[in-house]
């Protein structure tokens, strides 16, 4: 079985759009602001304000709506790129 077919079977036909799988966030997309409150909701648990959230969901929508909803983009798809750094 190919790593694909195995990935369906366990996770489900649609786990790359679930689970994000693909996307990589262009620092680009973001503003600089918007950058600052991911990093104070990831770091220090500060609470997303409403001006994030707009522009996060426009990304999320811009890239078609990867993590299945727009929490599954911000807490598991968004932070595994801005907490993994080398």
């Amino acid at each position: 079985m190919s790593e694909e077919t195995l990935a369906e079977v366990y996770l489900g036909e649609d786990y790359e759009k679930k689970y994000g799988v693909g996307y990589v966030p262009k620092l680009e997309d973001f503003s600089p602001p918007g950058v600052r409150r991911l990093l104070g909701h990831y770091y220090a648990n500060q609470a997303l304000g409403a001006g994030a959230r707009v522009e996060l969901r426009k990304i999320w929508e811009r890239n078609g709506r990867p993590g299945d909803s727009l929490e599954a983009f911000i807490e598991v798809v968004l932070r595994g790129s801005f907490s993994t750094h080398p």
